[in-house]
Order: structure tokens, then sequence, then C-alpha cells
């Protein structure tokens, strides 16, 4: 624990009423804490946009309402006390490439140790095609939209996430265009859970490879259970 004092105030303000007390002192308690620290935060890479929530790995956190995330770009957003050695707070949007994330606990002294946080930029998604496939997967999708080609040279490669499964990205690139990537579907099983369907519909996202966070925008992909043959009449 941070050692307290106590601040002794003597006299009366200029201009006020004498009174017969007013050479007793008046003592209010003053605290000193360490500066928190900040080692590492998860993730560590995070979309233009903002919203993410980040868990911050520290020490000398403290559950009060004041304890702030600080970035290097100016921004703040209210940070949650976990424990003493974590917390956590949302990325905010951003501009910058790349932010630095320190933490105070009355929202005005950060410490200066910090951990820093890659930012991608957010694309918008237009298109997929086709937009539906067979439920076993295996089809080959092509995701087209604005700023694609700026994430993947911000990050080096991406994923298409149906659901919750992840598939990796090839980029289709010319001279021409480099908006788009291809990617095969994963099973239908696979990102539903469902053991039997014959019809389902899922969100289709791209990520960064080594990130956990995945973009805002969103499009839908639609599976379909394959048609099978049981019979065939005549069979000459």
């Amino acid at each position: 624990d941070m050692p307290s004092v106590s601040i002794g105030i003597v006299g009366e303000a200029p201009g006020s009423i004498p009174s017969t007390g007013r050479d007793a002192p008046h003592t209010v308690a003053f605290r000193y804490d360490a500066k928190p620290s900040v080692a590492r935060v998860a993730p560590s890479s995070v979309p233009s946009g903002g919203g993410v929530l980040l868990t911050v790995i520290g020490d000398h956190f403290v559950d009060v309402p004041s304890l702030t995330c600080g970035f290097s770009d100016g921004s703040q957003t209210p940070a949650r006390f976990v424990t003493r050695t974590r917390l956590a707070c949302e990325s905010p949007p951003t501009n910058a490439s790349s932010l630095r994330l320190s933490v105070a606990t009355n929202g005005a002294d950060f410490g200066r140790d910090g951990a820093s946080i890659n930012v991608w930029p957010e694309p918008s998604l237009l298109s997929i095609e086709p937009d539906a496939g067979a439920d076993d997967g295996g089809d080959v999708v092509i995701l087209r939209g604005y700023g694609v080609g700026h994430l993947l040279r911000s990050v080096g490669s991406v994923d298409c996430v149906f659901g919750g499964v992840r598939v990796e990205a090839t980029w289709l690139r010319n001279d021409h265009d480099d908006d788009a990537v291809a990617c095969n579907t994963p099973s239908a099983h696979d990102v539903t859970r469902s053991p039997q369907m014959s019809r389902a519909v899922v969100p289709v996202r791209l990520a960064p490879s080594h990130s956990s966070a995945s973009t805002e925008a969103v499009l839908s992909y639609t599976y379909v259970a394959r048609p099978t043959i049981r019979s065939l009449s005549p069979k000459t």
C-alpha cells in the first residue's frame, strides 16, 4: 500500500468573518498511488473504427471510477477494473496506424509504461460471389469491396470468417483491381454446429490473420443442403 499524509490548513481567507477557532488546523487526507504500468494488451491489432474490447495486463491498477485508458493520439476510453494487474477498455476510433496505450487512475496522470497496438484500416465489403453454396463446403467464393487492398498492404494477410470459423484468403490483385480476395467455404456443420439443416444464412467478414478482431463490414452467405439421389426410375 502507498502511504497517505495529512495536510494542515491554518487561518482564514481574506475578508472572512473572524471565528474563535480560526487558527485551528483543518486537515485533509492525501494519498500517494504508484502510477499504473502496462506490460501488454490483447488483441494487439485492431480496426480503425474502434470499439474492440481490449484486455490490458500490467500493475498498480485501482478500482476507481476515474480509471482510464489513454492513447497516443490523445483519445481516452473508460476502463473497467478486473484485478490489480488486469483491466478492460475499448479501442477508440482513430486515423493513426499505431497507438500506444497507457493507464491513469485519475484520468489525467498516465503512466510512462505502455503497450503498442497496431491499427488496420477498416474496409467496406460490397459483394460475395456466389452468395450461396452446398452445406459440405469447399466452394470458392470471392469477396469484393473498397479498401480491401489497403487492408492487405497494411497487415500482410487476411482470413475469411464464416460465422466464427476462419479460412485463409487469397489476395486477387492485378493492375486494375486489388480489392478482392478468394477463399474456400468451410462446411455448414463447422460454422453452425447443427447436425441437420436444409438452409442456413451465416455472416461473412474479413480479419487480419494475426488478429482476433474482424471487420465491422459484413456480408451474408447461404448454405443449402446438397441434393442427393436415392433412386432412379426407370433403371434402364
